[in-house]
Parts: C-alpha cells; structure tokens; sequence
C-alpha cells in the first residue's frame, strides 16, 4: 500500500500536459522544498517529481511532516 503525491498551486484551467503547467511553479516549489529541508523535512527535490508514502512511514512520521509542513507553509507564501 502507498500514496503518491505533488505539490501544484491550482492553475486557472485544468493541467493536462506538462507544457502547461505555469513557469512560476518551479520556483514556488523551490521555496517550498530548501524551508522544509530546514525543517528537516525531505520532500523530492524538483517541482514536477512526486513523492511517495510508504507503510514504513508511521502515524508519527505523517503527523511530524504534516505539522512542519503546516509551519514552514506561511513562510513560503510571504516569501515574494
């Protein structure tokens, strides 16, 4: 069993090809990955990887990544 998941701002229209996804994404990304790696949370590096979720990942785990992700999250938003 596993979960496989991205981070994407919504887009104005729905997101069918690669080429469509908006230029800014990468960088939103960027800002997202280096203050969660702060954190000392690992997320996969580039803005169009995904990232898996494992049965060897506990409740403890999830509940530590949700809560820095939720904590670093206000930081990127501000962050021009």
């Amino acid at each position: 069993m596993g979960l496989c998941s991205g981070f994407m701002k919504k887009a104005a229209t729905p997101i069918r090809r690669i080429d469509q996804i908006p230029a800014q994404q990468a960088e939103g990304f960027r800002k997202l990955f280096l203050k969660a790696l702060e954190a000392g949370v690992y997320l996969a590096p580039n803005a169009y990887e995904v990232g898996f979720l494992s049965m060897a990942h506990s409740e403890a785990d999830l509940s530590e990544t949700i809560e820095t992700l939720g904590e670093v999250w206000p930081e990127v938003r501000a962050d021009p």
